[in-house]
């Protein structure tokens, strides 16, 4: 009866601490780029962000989202800087701590690249 006390506790805890697609809302800074940005929702209702400074569109959904609880990551979305020349395809993964971490590769004309930030929530 305890074991399953116990296993029943463990799954309801599981289920209240995971994190969700909205955890990703709000001001971050880019540990990486030094840069503070916004991550909201727009009039469409799909996930976009922007860099604080100068209103610069960083980060749109690139399609139907997906959220994969087990990696706890959402995604995919396109990531791009000003002045650089290309842009990422990225998933966000939600890490423990309730910080961000997107990864992802992009294609130059050199060659292929991965990108990888920490996001740190704001308060």
């Amino acid at each position: 009866m305890k074991k399953i006390f116990i296993l029943f506790l463990m799954s309801i805890l599981g289920i209240i601490s995971y994190a969700k697609e909205d955890d990703i809302l709000g001001t971050w800074l880019i540990k990486e780029k030094g840069r503070i940005v916004e991550i909201y929702k727009n009039e469409n209702g799909e996930y976009a962000g922007k860099i604080k400074e100068d209103s610069f569109i960083f980060l749109k959904q690139a399609s139907e989202l997906s959220y994969d609880k087990e990696r706890n990551s959402l995604g995919p979305f396109n990531l791009k800087f000003p002045k650089d020349e290309f842009s990422y395809y990225v998933w966000i993964n939600i890490e423990k701590d309730g910080n961000l971490f997107i990864k992802g590769p992009g294609n130059t004309q050199v060659g292929k690249y991965v990108i990888e930030l920490h996001l740190i929530r704001q308060k």
